[in-house]
């Protein structure tokens, strides 16, 4: 593990993704910390990237807490509701099964951890107003949170 700590630094952007994800997998909290850092700080522009939405639930729940700050808020609604998507047109064997049960409470709870406060009501109205993930009352309450 020490020799992946000491690495991160020179990883390039998919090798720390996959090292992130591997962290999660492994409960490792300081390599956990080592490659968000990297990815934040050195690939600032590529976190909203394909190759995020490849990770299973849990390092994907992880990785999607890990970035914020690091990204607006409607870019990460929009990671949530791609990932969703992604998701549930998923045909691959196991990774299929595993995924599968994406259940409701699960995109609620990735959904919890967006600051609607932070966006614009006119970036409110074109992305998560046309978005399937929330109900209309759920947009309405949300909504609220963008006026100033």
């Amino acid at each position: 593990m020490e020799l992946l700590t000491k690495r991160a630094e020179s990883i390039e952007f998919t090798g720390l993704l996959n090292l992130f994800e591997f962290s999660v997998k492994l409960n490792n909290n300081e390599l956990l910390v080592v490659s968000k850092y990297n990815l934040i700080e050195r690939f600032p522009a590529s976190l909203n990237c394909y190759d995020a939405l490849c990770m299973d639930s849990k390092a994907f729940e992880y990785y999607f807490k890990a970035i914020q700050g690091a990204l607006p808020e409607v870019e990460r609604f929009r990671m949530v509701q791609s990932y969703t998507e992604k998701t549930e047109n998923s045909d691959g064997g196991d990774e299929e099964e595993s995924e599968e049960e994406m259940p409701s409470n699960y995109k609620k709870r990735l959904l919890s951890h967006i600051n609607y406060t932070s966006m614009t009501s006119k970036e409110f109205y074109e992305v998560v107003g046309k978005s399937p993930l929330l109900t209309s009352q759920e947009k309405f309450e949300n909504l609220y949170l963008t006026i100033k």
